[in-house]
């Protein structure tokens, strides 16, 4: 069981690097459970899909919201490499030194370290590697994830002609916490595309309006049933620009 901890400044494309995950696993057929509001219809790249298996948290989960969760897949026999994606957002609000010994925080720590058990791999999304605990640090940081964005960077000649470079996210994925870790994987992303397939401007407070764990419904059911993919089609035709003979 994989465990990663993403995180990078402000806007450095943390969640977006982590939905892009989120994508493949579900491209996989995968099963995928978050505290992120996504919108499935653009992560599938098909409106008629049926079987995609998505689970909503809470923003803040409990043990029991954790346990309420299905194995990661459904195999006879333990398989890595088909195990479900469990995201979380906002981990530094909740894995600080000051919430470690909250009420029910020791269950939920004690999911995490059997999650491997349970079939999934985790995703923890926070703002700075130095705010998780230490004892959080050392149970569950086996791989870092430093995310950055590369229209952030100023190429000295570029800069002063105007010239920005592409928005780009790159997430750097370290092995271990220790800054001087080694480098593993390189994950990159070009992120336009995947805007539309999550709540980009969620805020998670304590007031969370999700109850318990709920499933995200196919995009079929929400928006293929709706359209046939002759109408689809048409109306894709209908809003390609024609720019200068080309389509764009």
């Amino acid at each position: 069981m994989p465990a990663y901890v993403i995180t990078g400044k402000l806007g450095a494309g943390k969640s977006l690097v982590a939905v892009s995950r989120i994508q493949q696993y579900i491209l996989q057929g995968r099963k995928v459970a978050t505290n992120v509001n996504l919108y499935p219809e653009h992560l599938t790249n098909n409106l008629w899909a049926k079987n995609c298996e998505i689970y909503r948290i809470p923003n803040k989960p409990t043990a029991a919201d954790l346990n309420a969760l299905p194995l990661g897949h459904d195999l006879d026999r333990p398989d890595d490499n088909r195990n479900g994606c469990l995201v979380l957002d906002e981990c530094g609000t909740w894995f600080n030194s000051r919430s470690w010994n909250d009420k029910g925080r020791a269950e939920v720590i004690e999911w995490f370290r059997n999650a491997r058990k349970k079939r999934w791999d985790i995703f923890f999304i926070i703002q700075d590697i130095a705010v998780m605990d230490s004892q959080a640090r050392d149970s569950f940081a086996e791989h870092v994830v430093y995310c950055r964005r590369f229209d952030r960077f100023k190429i000295p000649l570029l800069h002063h002609l105007g010239i920005k470079p592409p928005k780009l996210h790159m997430g750097i994925v370290k092995y271990g916490s220790d800054s001087a870790s080694p480098m593993v994987d390189r994950w990159m992303y070009r992120g336009e595309y995947l805007y539309d397939a999550y709540d980009t401007e969620q805020q998670f407070s304590a007031n969370d309006e999700i109850q318990g764990l709920a499933t995200v419904l196919p995009p079929y059911y929400t928006h293929g049933r709706y359209i046939s993919k002759w109408e689809f089609f048409k109306n894709g035709i209908k809003s390609t620009k024609l720019v200068n003979g080309s389509f764009f």
